[in-house]
C-alpha cells in the first residue's frame, strides 16, 4: 500500500491520512501514518469519552489531530474571547456539562483546566437530546459566568449584572471540519498539551 500511494504523490506534497472510522493504536506508526505531516481521527469513533481519549493519548505522535477537538473550535473562540475580561485568580471553580461517551465535552474541559491552570469538574448530566457540551459554568467572587447550549445553532452567554444574551454556535459538520485540518498542516500542540496534561486534571462528578 504505502508502494501504491508514493507513486502517486508528487514530489514535495503534504500527505494527509484520515481514519472516518476505528483508529490504530498509534497513527503515526502505520505505514501511511509514516508518510504523512497530518493524521486525523474521530475519537468520537470509539464510543469511550475519557477512556478512549486514554488510549489516544498513549498513541498520540506530534502530527496527529482528533474531529473531536475540532468540533469544539467555537467554544474555545468564544471562552478565550470570555475570558480576557476575567481575572483568572477569581475562578474559583469550573464545570462543563455534556454527554458522558462525547469525546469533544472532556476535551473542552481539559483545554479549560490546562487554561486556567486549576482543575476541571466534568458533568456527565446533560439534559436529553444534547449531543456534545452543553453548558460551561465558570464559577467567579462576582458571580457565575455560563454559556449554555439553547439548539444545535445558538448558546446563551450570561455574565454577573448583565441579561443573558444568544450568541451564533452552530455545530460543525464533517465537510467544515475536515477543510479546517487540511488548512492546518503544522502539528497541534495545544491538542497534544491538553492530552497529556488538560485531560488528566479532570474531576468526574458522582466519582
Amino acid at each position: 500500500m504505502p508502494g501504491l500511494v508514493n507513486g502517486l504523490l508528487l514530489p514535495d506534497t503534504p500527505v494527509v491520512t484520515w481514519w472516518p472510522a476505528q483508529c490504530p493504536d498509534c497513527m503515526a506508526e502505520t505505514p501511511l501514518g509514516q508518510i504523512s505531516q497530518r493524521r486525523i481521527l474521530d475519537s468520537h469513533s470509539l464510543g469511550q469519552g475519557i477512556e478512549g481519549l486514554e488510549r489516544v493519548t498513549r498513541g498520540y505522535r506530534p502530527g496527529d489531530t482528533d474531529l473531536a477537538w475540532g468540533r469544539i473550535t467555537g467554544w474555545r473562540t468564544q471562552l478565550a474571547a470570555t475570558l480576557d475580561y476575567v481575572d483568572i485568580e477569581r475562578v474559583d471553580s469550573v464545570r462543563v456539562t455534556g454527554v458522558a461517551d462525547n469525546p469533544s465535552v472532556a476535551l473542552l474541559a481539559g483545554w479549560l483546566a490546562l487554561s486556567l491552570d486549576q482543575p476541571v469538574t466534568l458533568d456527565p448530566s446533560a439534559p436529553e437530546g444534547i449531543g456534545g457540551v452543553y453548558s460551561v459554568v465558570l464559577t467567579t467572587s462576582e458571580g457565575e459566568i455560563s454559556l449554555v447550549r439553547t439548539d444545535d445553532q445558538t448558546v446563551l452567554l450570561g455574565v454577573p449584572g448583565q441579561p443573558q444574551f444568544p450568541l451564533l454556535l452552530p455545530r460543525r459538520h464533517l465537510a467544515t471540519l475536515l477543510a479546517e485540518e487540511l488548512r492546518r498542516l503544522a502539528p497541534d500542540t495545544v491538542y497534544g498539551r491538553v492530552l497529556a496534561e488538560g485531560v488528566p486534571l479532570l474531576q468526574v462528578a458522582g466519582n
